[in-house]
């Protein structure tokens, strides 16, 4: 600035001097263009220039006749004569010529210097007052600075030689503390070499350097600032100063710190709680899932994150449940809170049933925000309460057959035993009266009435046996078991005329080898004794496949069941005709029992008058279903 007030005076007196110069040349030449004029008018006044200036025309008459008159009145006479520009170039010496061509070349070489020198003055004037400007919008930049940063300059090694008055506060250091050290004054300490190694191998390249940094103030208390370094350079690329900037985040920092304790306690929470749990936006994307339904599915955050929830692995098992959990994620974003019991796949492809809801989340002005989705493994307890349900239904058959049991030993078992006793009178009353002719009858009759009773018990203490012996299941080839059970009832086969005919080839099922055996000799012995006749007849044995089901059945020609008793054949001592059959009626009671402790089922298909067939249902190895259990509210 001072410099450029010297420069600005130094333009303005050589300005003066300039224009002061232009003044006396201009003087001078007048002074010699008037000796020039003098000596034009005395060289016009003698009678040669006249005769030469004056000639035979009508104004040198007119003249002439002027200065007869003059003369003749004894008065002087004289003339000013202004030449023309023809006669002072012809009349003018070369000296006085030169002096005025001269002198106009110099003045008007001055007068262009002295406009140059004016103008430089002005330009002088302006930059002045655009660098006072500048310097002023400077110093309210570094005021400015000042109010809203900490502010440290150091030189090119580090040394601190300017600090504003917020660095010292921050710092609890006085500037003279300060200056002349470098910030390992104010080393907190809490960041790795490695950080520091960054940091000066970015600033001695001359790059700016951001980041967070933690430092100690003179009294040991922690401050956190957001820096940025910026480094600058000589016209030869040495660094010659830093410019440190720092803003306060020691504030922002603890709350950051508080957030990020808070969010892991909440996350540690819910990763471990046995609960599937995570967030949803509105779409369906996933935002988060906690450990436990990740570690389920054997997923990680990467696998499932923003994608569509109803394309994670958690329903990779069916489209079904896939279409199903869309759909209620629809509904949720609708703002319907949706509970149900779904399916889902765990980490070893086993699918578990799973107690689930979506839930929308509102902010504060209402609007749904987010969708919470929540489950829990309910398998074993689902499992249980199958169990539970199927004791119960297995107590409310066994007391329907205890009931048919009583009925059965006040009917069925007391008969041949009222029988017997009546016979055991008539022996006795025989034997008093001598008649033994009626012995050996009574007898006969004692005995078929104890056999009746022998094979009444024996298929009771069967049917009490099923259930309590060992039932281990194994592959079973339907094929090769027929042909055994064919060997052991080849007696019965022959001499009641019957054609077994099994199909072949003959699948396998999972079942009991022996329990499987006594279920083809009872429904075989029940076709022979219902649907043949004394002529004989056909058993037929084949099967049928389903996707969920191999299904066997045995065929006969006899005169079938009306629909009626369908069910009710199976029932305990349950006998059509019990006056035409011999049996107590549990044949096929044992093969509904043995069919349902191996998981199968077994009916009766039959029209009058068109034979009987009874089918048995096994079911195919499969996972289970993936269709929703049911929806609580």
């Amino acid at each position: 600035m001072k410099q450029n007030a010297i420069y600005q005076m130094m333009a303005q007196m050589i300005a003066c001097v300039v224009g002061a110069f232009a003044v006396g040349v201009s003087v001078l030449i007048g002074f010699a263009g008037l000796g020039l004029l003098s000596h034009i008018k005395y060289a016009f006044a003698t009678n040669l220039c006249l005769n030469e200036m004056l000639h035979d025309s009508l104004a040198g008459r007119s003249l002439w006749g002027r200065v007869s008159e003059v003369n003749s009145m004894g008065s002087p006479w004289h003339i000013d004569i202004y030449p023309t520009i023809s006669h002072v170039l012809y009349s003018g010496s070369v000296f006085h010529w030169i002096l005025l061509l001269g002198g106009l070349v110099v003045g008007l070489f001055l007068a262009i210097i002295f406009m140059m020198l004016k103008r430089t003055a002005r330009i002088a004037r302006l930059a002045d007052k655009t660098q006072q400007q500048l310097i002023r919008e400077l110093d309210l930049q570094k005021r400015a600075l000042d109010e809203h940063s900490i502010v440290a300059i150091t030189d090119g090694k580090g040394v601190i030689n300017y600090v504003n008055d917020k660095f010292c506060k921050m710092t609890k250091f006085s500037r003279e503390e300060l200056i002349g050290k470098t910030y390992r004054v104010v080393n907190s300490g809490r960041h790795s070499k490695a950080f520091y190694d960054d940091f000066w191998e970015t600033i001695s390249s001359g790059e700016v350097w951001q980041g967070e940094v933690c430092n100690r103030a003179k009294d040991g208390s922690l401050f956190w600032v957001e820096t940025t370094i910026v480094p600058l350079q000589d016209e030869h690329g040495n660094i010659i100063q830093y410019t440190g900037i720092h803003t306060d985040i020691t504030k922002s920092k603890h709350i950051e710190m508080n957030l990020r304790q808070s969010e892991q306690k909440n996350r540690a929470l819910i990763d471990q709680t046995y609960q599937f749990m995570g967030l949803l936006d509105i779409e369906g994307r996933v935002l988060d899932a906690n450990r436990t339904a990740l570690s389920f599915a054997g997923a990680t955050m990467d696998d499932v994150y923003e994608k569509f929830f109803w394309e994670t692995p958690w329903w990779a098992h069916s489209p079904v449940m896939q279409a199903y959990i869309r759909d209620m994620v629809n509904r949720a974003a609708q703002g319907e809170a949706v509970r149900t019991e779904v399916t889902h796949q765990d980490a070893q492809g086993q699918v578990r049933i799973v107690d689930f809801s979506i839930k929308p989340i509102r902010n504060e002005e209402g609007a749904i925000t987010w969708l919470l989705p929540e489950g829990t493994d309910i398998t074993e307890h689902v499992n249980t309460e199958n169990k539970l349900k199927q004791i119960n239904d297995k107590l409310v058959s066994t007391n329907a057959e205890l009931e048919q049991f009583v009925y059965t030993v006040s009917h069925d078992l007391k008969s041949p035993i009222v029988t017997q006793m009546g016979y055991i009178g008539c022996l006795k009353e025989d034997l008093d009266n001598g008649n033994y002719e009626q012995l050996a009858e009574s007898i006969d009759r004692i005995e078929k009435a104890t056999t009746r009773l022998k094979i009444s018990v024996e298929d009771l203490l069967e049917l009490a046996r099923i259930g309590r012996m060992n039932t281990d299941r194994e592959a079973v080839k339907v094929g090769p078991l027929l042909q055994e059970v064919r060997a052991d009832l080849a007696g019965i086969l022959s001499e009641k005329k019957v054609e077994l005919i099994v199909d072949d080839p003959m699948p396998t099922v999972v079942v009991n080898r022996r329990r499987m055996s006594e279920i083809f000799e009872n429904l075989i012995h029940n076709a022979i004794k219902y649907g043949c006749d004394e002529n004989g007849g056909t058993v037929h044995i084949g099967c049928d496949q389903t996707e969920e089901e191999t299904r066997l059945f045995i065929r006969d020609q006899g005169p079938g069941i009306a629909p009626e008793y369908h069910h009710k054949v199976f029932g305990i001592f349950q006998r059509l005709n019990p006056s035409q059959t011999e049996g107590t009626g549990i044949g096929l009671t044992i093969v509904k029992r043995i069919m349902d402790e191996v998981g199968g089922r077994v009916w009766v298909e039959s029209t009058p008058g068109e034979g009987a067939t009874f089918w048995l249902a096994f079911p195919v190895t499969s996972k289970p279903t993936s269709v929703p259990v049911r929806e609580t509210a």
